[in-house]
């Protein structure tokens, strides 16, 4: 099956969500960036007994407020994630894997608007589109990389679905600009094993990320 561009895919979401914003709706930008300690999960992979690898995150969302303290955050991320184990008679294996994630976030406003510092929870699904996956082999000296593909580990879907839940403080930054703290799980919902037998193997991340939020017109 021919694969849907990533890029063309996160721009078609974001314009269909622009589409619904209520006319004079005061919207905000987020331009993010972060770590994420990410591992992989589920029976298919405890003989692995994964453990977590280190990866980041880049990209932005858009606040559109819905009404009272309840606003809507569809974005666009790069997303490093993967896993690391042992498996007897290989070595140590580290999965590298980016993924192109296009959450649609829930957002509620826990502190009053004229309130100086806001707490927010957050949650919502997202489909996360893999643009890349490289496997590392270490064992004693030796180590050796090559894409997941040549590795034999060509058996896997490369569109996930997941759900995302955090908490954010926002704190003003001058006049204009407010800088957001935000953390959370990001939870893979679909097993990424696409063999003819698959086994259950999902992702799972935790994430943190600091944000520069600017208005948009006004």
């Amino acid at each position: 099956m021919k694969r849907i561009h990533p890029l063309l895919t996160a721009l078609l979401a974001l314009a269909l969500v622009a589409a619904a914003v209520p006319v004079g709706a005061q919207m905000n930008l987020g331009l993010s960036a972060g770590f994420v300690s990410a591992t992989f999960t589920g029976d298919g992979v405890s003989d692995l007994d994964p453990g977590s690898v280190n990866g980041f995150s880049v990209g932005a969302w858009l606040g559109i407020p819905l009404g009272g303290r309840v606003s809507l955050a569809p974005g666009a991320y790069y997303v490093k994630k993967g896993a690391s184990g042992d498996e007897p008679g290989t070595g140590t294996l580290t999965f590298d894997v980016g993924y192109l994630e296009i959450p649609v976030l829930l957002a509620v406003r826990l502190t009053p608007d004229d309130s100086s510092v806001g707490f927010t929870l957050f949650a919502g699904p997202e489909v996360a589109i893999e643009v890349g996956c490289d496997i590392t082999v270490e064992s004693g000296t030796l180590t050796a990389t090559a894409s997941c593909d040549d590795a034999g580990f060509d058996e896997r879907k490369t569109l996930d679905f997941g759900a995302l839940a955090g908490a954010g403080v926002q704190f003003p930054i001058g006049e204009r600009l407010g800088l957001v703290l935000n953390g959370g799980i990001d939870l893979g919902l679909r097993s990424l094993d696409d063999s003819t037998d698959p086994e259950d193997i999902k992702n799972r991340a935790f994430f943190g990320s600091v944000a520069v939020v600017l208005p948009l017109g006004g």
